[in-house]
């Protein structure tokens, strides 16, 4: 039961354009679901609403009630910005979140880079026990064109990297002992790593994107590390980093390398949609 608390169920925002929209879109493009309340006229002046977000539009109240309602619908909320300046909204909804004792988190995206933000993300939301997440932050300006691409793509890689611990920090432990024969080649060691993976496993990662595959460094990684320490350890003679593929020159490259290959294939072979 603790596992699945590591992973966003929700996402819960009022839609306006910038980090709330891309949180929306975070959620179709994982199709989990989403939601949030908006004032009735809309988000803001001049951002029309697509129809295909699930927001409820209040009849009437101020934009305090409106963030007040976001903030309790969901378990806690991360405030995602540009700099380290709050726009209204999520001052508000800060605010809000102390008044009832709701865990918040802010991040100034332009401090940290985007893994070690996810991390955090994710250590934020196992620790503090949230599957649904109120996001709220900066809104499309001149210097944050990006903002909502930045939101969404942040969210994904937490979904993943949730989806990722949960389903293989058991099944990827260091290397095993076995005195198998060494692999011979960088199709072997990828057609054995592919083998040993469950159906749920492959399919997790032919859903990453390129950009995400450093979210398998703590699990995949650790094991395909310790498997050519192993293999160089134990078959020195017939094992050899350079002849898998050129440019190799360490075991961190050559992990590297096996995970790409490996994504690579897998894509075209596991992905889907959506991972349960």
């Amino acid at each position: 039961m603790e596992k699945a608390r590591q992973m966003i169920r929700k996402i819960v925002s009022n839609g306006r354009i910038g980090v709330s929209r891309g949180a929306l879109d975070a959620a179709m493009a994982l199709d989990i679901p989403h939601g949030g309340w908006m004032l009735n006229e809309g988000p803001a002046a001049g951002e029309p609403m697509p129809d295909q977000y699930r927001l409820q539009k209040m009849k009437t109240g101020s934009v305090a009630k409106c963030v007040e309602r976001n903030v309790k619908a969901a378990e806690g909320t991360l405030i995602l910005t540009s700099n380290d300046e709050l726009p209204d909204d999520a001052l508000c909804a800060r605010k809000i979140a102390n008044k009832h004792h709701l865990p918040w988190l802010h991040i100034n995206l332009g401090r940290t880079a985007e893994f070690e933000t996810a991390q955090l993300i994710h250590e934020w939301l196992k620790d503090r026990k949230i599957q649904m997440v109120h996001v709220v932050g900066s809104t499309l300006g001149k210097t944050e064109e990006n903002i909502s691409k930045t939101t969404s793509g942040l969210l994904e890689a937490v979904y993943y990297l949730g989806l990722i611990e949960n389903n293989m920090t058991e099944t990827y432990r260091p290397a095993s002992q076995q005195q198998e024969t060494p692999p011979e080649s960088m199709d072997e060691i990828v057609s054995r790593i592919s083998a040993d993976m469950t159906l749920k496993d492959r399919v997790i990662v032919a859903n990453l994107q390129k950009s995400q595959l450093e979210l398998l460094q703590p699990t995949l990684g650790r094991y395909i590390l310790g498997q050519i320490e192993h293999w160089q350890k134990s078959h020195a003679h017939d094992f050899s980093l350079s002849g898998l593929e050129k440019g190799i020159v360490d075991v961190e490259d050559a992990a590297a390398a096996i995970i790409k290959r490996l994504w690579v294939e897998l894509r075209e072979t596991h992905r889907l949609r959506r991972v349960e």
